[in-house]
């Protein structure tokens, strides 16, 4: 379970009797295993979060299945813009 005051310092919360926190934005960069890239299928499957609906088959989209089922938390935005071979160099 989430300890919601150590967490205060972090995140917004809506409401101090709520244990919900409040609008969280995520977004998932990577490579191909980001882009939910899948031989069989034969081409991404980026996901987003549009009208409360999640897509997409990589695990950036099964963890914000997770974070949208998850009463105590808020999904508010969801956008993968993974690319296969992509890389950061530095």
């Amino acid at each position: 379970m989430v300890d919601i005051k150590k967490l205060d310092n972090f995140f917004s919360i809506l409401n101090k009797d709520s244990k919900k926190i409040s609008k969280i934005k995520y977004v998932a960069l990577g490579d191909s295993f980001v882009a939910g890239h899948n031989s069989k299928i034969g081409f991404n499957t980026n996901g987003n979060l549009t009208k409360g609906e999640i897509s997409g088959l990589g695990y950036p989209s099964f963890l914000a299945s997770l974070l949208q089922k998850n009463s105590e938390l808020s999904l508010e935005a969801y956008d993968n813009l993974a690319l296969p071979l992509s890389n950061i160099d530095l």
